[in-house]
């Protein structure tokens, strides 16, 4: 089934704001709650505030000052539980993560179908929270 029957918090992140805002929208319909940003300063804030109240990340590699790597390990920092997708036209590696992290991060090319981006949540997310 596409779509976790658990909703979770999700961090989003994507400087394309019609990207930004059908994402949030489509996330929002399948239950999730959806904090979105299109800056990654913005996005920061909200998660410094309360990071243990995210499940989950989902960042565009390629916003101005996202340090890709640099951030996603800062936010692991203050939530090791912290499920992390990229979703970018770019290439990523996850290999590129210290090994301890990469079975939480996963990698969605774009450009990509709602369903992809459900399936990827899905499979980050744990089934029962």
């Amino acid at each position: 089934m596409i779509g976790n029957p658990v909703p979770a918090r999700i961090l989003l992140l994507d400087d394309e704001q019609a990207l930004l805002d059908l994402m949030q929208t489509y996330l929002s319909r399948l239950g999730h709650q959806v904090e979105a940003f299109a800056t990654v300063a913005r996005g920061w804030v909200a998660f410094e505030d309360q990071p243990q109240s995210f499940e989950l990340l989902i960042a565009d590699l390629s916003m101005p000052g996202l340090g890709g790597n640099d951030l996603f390990l800062r936010m692991l920092a203050l939530n090791p539980n912290l499920r992390i997708l990229v979703c970018s036209g770019l290439p990523f590696q996850v290999e590129t993560l210290p090994a301890e992290v990469r079975a939480q991060v996963r990698f969605l090319q774009k450009p990509f179908l709602p369903n992809m981006l459900a399936l990827a949540v899905d499979e980050l997310l744990p089934p029962a929270r």
